[in-house]
């Protein structure tokens, strides 16, 4: 097999999030923040938002789109006992970040995204939390669904390699998949495929190898059962519809 490693490297860096980018997210995430805290003081002073940074912005495996666009997870939380309905919620927050851009967010299902055109992504997913009860995630039209994505990112960093082998395995699957024509996985998914397949591997020193090998042990766990479960609450199988 030809020694591809260095070509990796290259491919890791080119698709990777450069500094400009992320100094510019950040401030933009912090700046929502402001924007937040502030429109629930005066409008809902009983909500207090909370803040935490979740997904592949906190487990560092974000990558650039080819169109260059990437994104950034910020979650909302409310330690409180909601009075209002789910969507309710939700566009209370649509409402915050509203004519922050010049792009008027989006609504989605699971979360409200502010939309810097051309450049990136902010996604606020919301939730609840009383006490001895789980985290509760605002949806759309469809109520207040379990889950806990710090628990996810908790098992994730425990799967992690010291080398960052793990971490430059899934952007390499996110950047395929990004660039193929038909449905493909989604990042959440191919984190958690090729994080359950790097323990079962030896890791090499050569990272075309390690993605070789991952790839085979991801296909050899889906030949024996096609699912693919999230490792903490709700503990969903992102491919029961797929």
């Amino acid at each position: 097999m030809a020694n591809c490693h260095n070509l990796f490297i290259e491919f890791h860096d080119e698709i990777s999030i450069g500094s400009n980018k992320k100094n510019r997210m950040i401030s933009s995430k912090e700046s929502l923040r402001t924007r937040i805290r502030k429109w629930f003081k005066e409008y809902h002073p009983d909500y207090v938002p909370k803040f935490y940074i979740q997904g592949s912005h906190k487990m560092k495996s974000g990558v650039r789109t080819k169109e260059d666009i990437c994104d950034l997870d910020d979650g909302i939380y409310f330690f409180r006992e909601p009075d209002v309905s789910a969507s309710t919620l939700q566009g209370w927050v649509w409402n915050a970040v509203n004519g922050h851009t010049s792009t008027t967010p989006e609504h989605r299902k699971k979360c409200i995204r502010s939309i810097f055109a051309g450049d990136y992504e902010i996604d606020h997913p919301v939730y609840t939390k009383v006490d001895g009860e789980n985290y509760k995630l605002a949806t759309k039209n469809g109520g207040f669904e379990e889950s806990d994505p710090k628990a996810m990112v908790d098992w994730f960093q425990k799967k992690k390699d010291k080398e960052g082998k793990l971490i430059r395995t899934i952007k390499y699957l996110k950047s395929w998949c990004d660039n193929c024509n038909h449905k493909m996985p989604s990042g959440l998914a191919m984190t958690i495929l090729a994080s359950n397949a790097i323990e079962k591997i030896v890791l090499n020193d050569r990272d075309d190898i390690t993605l070789k090998d991952i790839l085979k042990e991801i296909k050899k766990e889906l030949d024996r059962a096609f699912k693919c479960v999230v490792p903490a609450i709700p503990n969903d199988d992102l491919f029961a519809n797929f």
